[in-house]
């Protein structure tokens, strides 16, 4: 079985969350908060970005990199965070936030960086 580089990248951000859960004292009975497992995921995102512009050179690698180590981080942080009555929906509300929601962010904000016009909507 072939490791990908998203995959070690994940495995260290699984070890922040570790940290941040034990920090926050969640457990598996009492997980860590939606509104910390979110931000968590909005800093992992930001981390994953700076990662694979740092490491590779092709946009579409750089784009399925942060999108392959999100998907892993919702499963180990997202997840167990759910509201019960949400978990049946996780796998559509997974899709909906990573595959398209952070998908169109990252065209957007790429798109944005190369035309340079930051100040226009």
């Amino acid at each position: 079985m072939t490791v990908t580089a998203a995959e070690i990248f994940a495995l260290e951000l699984e070890k922040k969350l570790k940290a941040l859960k034990e920090l926050k004292g969640a457990t598996a009975a009492k997980p860590l908060s939606l509104t910390d497992s979110i931000k968590f995921m909005l800093a992992a995102t930001d981390e994953a970005i700076k990662h694979a512009q740092a490491t590779m050179t092709v946009g579409a690698e750089k784009k399925e990199f942060v999108l392959t180590v999100l998907r892993r981080l919702y499963d180990t942080g997202v997840y167990p965070s759910l509201p019960f009555y949400l978990t049946p929906f996780s796998p559509w509300i997974k899709s909906l936030i990573i595959d398209t929601l952070i998908s169109e962010l990252i065209d957007w904000i790429v798109a944005k960086y190369k035309e340079g016009v930051w100040g226009k909507l």
